[in-house]
């Protein structure tokens, strides 16, 4: 049944946007397709191609526009001819047009009301008494990393990295197109560094203790710095989940604005008289 619902909104939404499809001048344009007294336009294809900002080359993406605008139209056909409760089709498509406005109103709420600024206070109060929410899965680390060419991998560099002379190093490594990660505040868990690192390097990496790697290939020369480890299971630092936390208050924050708006409205409206709600005291 859930299926079969989904199918008659989709079919209903062709329906909707299929009568959309009338532009003025469209006497005079150019018709790419026809199915069942519906016509596609050649404005049509070009407004579906402005959207993506695809131009050149586009051939393939036509072809699959062509066939979905076709295929649409043939399950709209099949469907007028087979379903024969129009009534509840039209219900359903009510139903979801409804639904589609009230979250338009409440995307307006959201446009007009929603403070989306959060203090680092709030950050540390919500993470002060949620912090079993953000238990680790996995281990994280601080560290160092640089990937740098064979060719300025020499002693200068090496010196640069055991004294942890950061500005001098970081310009260094930018000199010679290189790349670096050298902000020992920053935590990374193996999986993020897995698209970081070279395979070799990672799987040389055991993450049991801070160390010190180094490691070359044809073309460069990896260093990489474990400064501090953090286990999974264990609570991480506050600037590892910063961005979770705030978007959590976030999420809170619009439940609590819809939850507050909604109870305004109703009480606006019963209270001016304009709804009714018999059986219940005080109506």
């Amino acid at each position: 049944m859930h299926l079969y619902k989904i199918f008659i909104l989709s079919i209903g939404t062709i329906f909707l946007f299929s009568c959309e499809f009338s532009k003025s001048g469209t006497d005079n344009a150019e018709v790419i397709a026809e199915a069942y007294g519906r016509v596609l336009y050649r404005y049509e294809l070009e407004d579906y191609l402005d959207k993506l900002g695809t131009r050149p080359d586009s051939n393939i993406l036509i072809s699959q526009f062509i066939d979905q605008w076709v295929m649409d139209e043939i399950l709209l056909h099949e469907a007028q001819l087979r379903i024969k409760n129009t009534a509840s089709v039209e219900e359903l498509v009510r139903d979801y047009e409804q639904s589609l406005m009230i979250k338009e109103l409440e995307r307006l709420f959201l446009d007009q009301y929603l403070d989306t600024l959060v203090s680092s206070s709030e950050i540390d109060s919500f993470y002060k008494f949620h912090s079993e929410d953000f238990l680790l899965t996995e281990d994280i680390i601080r560290m160092f990393f640089i990937k740098i060419p064979k060719e300025a991998a020499n002693d200068s560099l090496a010196t640069m990295w055991e004294t942890e002379d950061l500005p001098v190093l970081r310009q260094y490594v930018e000199s010679h197109n290189g790349l670096q990660l050298l902000d020992d505040r920053t935590w990374y868990s193996p999986s993020m560094l897995k698209n970081i690192l070279p395979p070799d390097l990672f799987d040389k990496l055991a993450f049991k203790k801070t160390d010190s790697f180094a490691l070359e290939d044809e073309y460069n020369k990896f260093y990489i710095k474990i400064l501090e480890i953090i286990r999974d299971k264990d609570t991480p630092p506050i600037s590892y989940v910063k961005e979770k936390i705030r978007i959590r208050i976030i999420q809170n924050r619009i439940k609590n604005l819809l939850k507050r708006k909604k109870a305004q409205l109703y009480n606006e409206k019963i209270k001016s008289k304009q709804i009714r709600i018999y059986g219940k005291e005080g109506q």
